[in-house]
């Protein structure tokens, strides 16, 4: 009865051992995902402004556009 009860918790616990490798890999997947999602979150929320691509077009020296959105900004605004 001994050896029954030992042979099912050696068996659960190769089982419980085998899990965690895939168990690992799932988390640090997500939190792969997670990050990345973030990230690109903040950035596309952060480059949507009028304002910050105005700014951006003018250094470039492409007046016309920075002009256009700075009246469009301007029409949220006002």
């Amino acid at each position: 009865m001994n050896e029954v009860r030992e042979t099912n918790s050696t068996m659960s616990a190769i089982a419980v051992r085998r899990r965690w490798p895939l168990m690992n890999a799932l988390a640090l997947g997500l939190a792969a995902t997670l990050t990345v999602t973030g990230l690109w979150w903040f950035h596309a929320r952060r480059s949507a402004d009028p304002l910050d691509l105005g700014l951006m077009a003018c250094a470039r020296g492409d007046h016309e556009t920075a002009s256009n959105l700075a009246r469009a900004a301007q029409g949220d605004h006002g």
